[in-house]
């Protein structure tokens, strides 16, 4: 019985996983080094790129603002304070930049 199950097993392998094109039964060495990246240090890069992404849109989002030809008073002020708020948020994105880059440097 135990004979009839190993060659119906063998047979199925020929037929469906060519068994018999099998050119050696040995092993493939593998180099003894192996570069990885680190996940911590993958994770600190992504987040390094994220913040500068956030600083280069708000910064194209400062430049990017824009008053008509002739603008009345209450429009000026709109656009001062939005100007205002619209430089600080760059400036505010490139401190917190610092947090990141720190952490990359420290898994490194």
């Amino acid at each position: 019985m135990a004979r009839w199950c190993q060659e119906n097993f063998l047979k199925y392998m020929r037929e469906h996983y060519g068994l018999d094109r099998l050119v050696e039964y040995g092993a493939t060495p593998f180099p003894d080094t192996t570069q990885v990246v680190n996940p911590a240090w993958r994770q600190a890069v992504h987040a390094v790129r994220r913040q500068r992404a956030t600083v280069t849109r708000r910064a194209a989002a400062f430049v990017a603002a824009s008053l008509s030809v002739a603008p009345e008073a209450p429009e000026l002020e709109r656009f001062t304070r939005e100007k205002g708020q619209l430089q600080a948020d760059p400036i505010a994105a490139q401190a917190q930049l610092a947090t990141p880059q720190a952490a990359r440097t420290a898994q490194a």
